[in-house]
């Protein structure tokens, strides 16, 4: 968690990005907040993907690269998400997770978290095979959504995990997360379980069933 100082700052950031947005695009935040601290209920897919299905893939932009961030550098992406998402950007490096920017143009477009361990939300239902890498978190920059940077990401990304002798791609991702889903689809990634979560309050409940066998993503 966050201490006393650094909530401070926090909560300044919180003014500094809230004042470029509208009045509407803050009360709905606001909202969001209040309502999410007293209850919470989200489903994910779990999805699993082996990292050769894109050994032949080519990234969209030819002048992007690969940058390692590290928890001394969160400066360099705190100005990516809103101001409340940062405490979850610290725990993710707390809990060593490793981090890897898309640089284009000189500038970090979109991020990955991923770790060897599974996603907190996975925490006490699912260990990772031999081979198993989990990514827990990918974003990418309001002004550079739907430009393919997110596949790009991957792509790198996968390499990356496969030099250091990674086979498979563990990734948690909300069903309605429709965006994610897509890319995730065109990439071969096939659903092996789903995870119910609910949460009043500070009591937290999580399910999880698993399918026998890979079920291909379908998409309404």
């Amino acid at each position: 968690m966050l201490n006393f100082e650094k909530k401070i700052g926090l909560y300044l950031r919180q003014l500094k990005y809230y004042n470029k947005r509208s009045k509407k695009e803050l009360i709905k935040e606001i909202f969001k907040i209040v309502l999410c601290n007293i209850y919470l209920r989200e489903d994910y897919f779990i999805l699993r993907r082996s990292l050769d299905s894109t050994l032949n893939e080519s990234t969209t932009e030819k002048n992007v690269s690969l940058i390692r961030i590290q928890k001394d550098d969160i400066e360099l992406i705190q100005d990516m998400v809103p101001p409340r998402q940062l405490e979850f950007l610290e725990l993710r490096f707390e809990l060593k997770e490793e981090c890897l920017g898309l640089i284009h143009n000189g500038e970090i477009v979109s991020w990955w978290f991923g770790s060897d361990k599974p996603q907190p939300v996975l925490s006490g239902l699912y260990e990772l095979k031999n081979g198993e890498f989990s990514s827990s978190e990918v974003f990418t920059k309001e002004e550079h959504r739907g430009k393919g940077f997110v596949r790009d990401l991957i792509l790198l990304k996968d390499e990356y995990l496969r030099n250091k002798g990674y086979k498979y791609n563990i990734m948690v991702v909300l069903k309605n997360n429709i965006p994610m889903l897509k890319v995730h689809n065109k990439l071969g990634s096939k659903i092996i379980g789903e995870v119910k979560y609910t949460r009043i309050f500070r009591v937290s409940h999580c399910s999880l069933t698993m399918y026998s066998a890979g079920t291909p993503i379908t998409l309404n």
